[in-house]
């Protein structure tokens, strides 16, 4: 269930970033809208996968209805149990509550001009938070990055710790290795 670095299509990802900005820039605030919350969207499920390892959750332990098949409330209200982040919270909310109005009440709007200038605000607002995320909760990663691992190298430390840890558990005695699997299961 981690990430697999390998499978992303990197091309098409630029292609939809240069897309959102190419209509936010031509004026087009709603297609500009629709393609930035799928980067929202996926920053969130990334980013609760990444705080469950971070409180030392194994990856394979995490159910994939978490971070995948959610509606983005759902994986707002995930994250916001995670993190504990008020604020944060309260900003994701805002982007999604709005992001609704648009999509679902858009004929509700007084104008095109009110409904164009609303997913302006909002798509600004996303930007700001998918920024957000990244840099409070992917910052080491980034510097890790930085300092010359690979994701490679990243991925065959994890295996190996996770082969360390495996070792160990398996010369506990049987009771405590049932206790630990309790711990380690949502």
């Amino acid at each position: 269930m981690a990430v697999n670095l390998n499978k992303i299509n990197w091309e098409l990802l630029a292609k939809l970033r240069k897309t959102a900005k190419s209509l936010f820039d031509d004026g087009d605030y709603i297609g500009a809208l629709a393609i930035q919350v799928l980067f929202l969207e996926g920053s969130l499920q990334f980013a609760i996968k990444f705080q469950l390892v971070k409180k030392g959750i194994l990856l394979q332990n995490i159910p994939e209805f978490i971070t995948k098949y959610q509606k983005i409330d759902h994986l707002i209200n995930y994250f916001f149990l995670i993190t504990q982040d008020q604020e944060f919270y309260e900003q994701l909310k805002y982007v999604n509550k709005n992001r609704n109005k648009i999509i679902h009440e858009s004929l509700e709007f007084k104008n095109f001009d009110e409904l164009q200038q609303t997913a302006r605000t909002v798509y600004l607002k996303a930007i700001d938070i998918e920024g957000f995320l990244i840099e409070k909760y992917f910052e080491k990663r980034i510097e890790k990055k930085q300092k010359g691992i690979t994701v490679d190298e990243l991925r065959a430390q994890t295996d190996a710790l996770l082969a360390q840890l495996s070792a160990l558990q398996k010369q506990l005695p049987e009771e405590l290795q049932h206790e630990i699997e309790k711990i380690t299961k949502i």
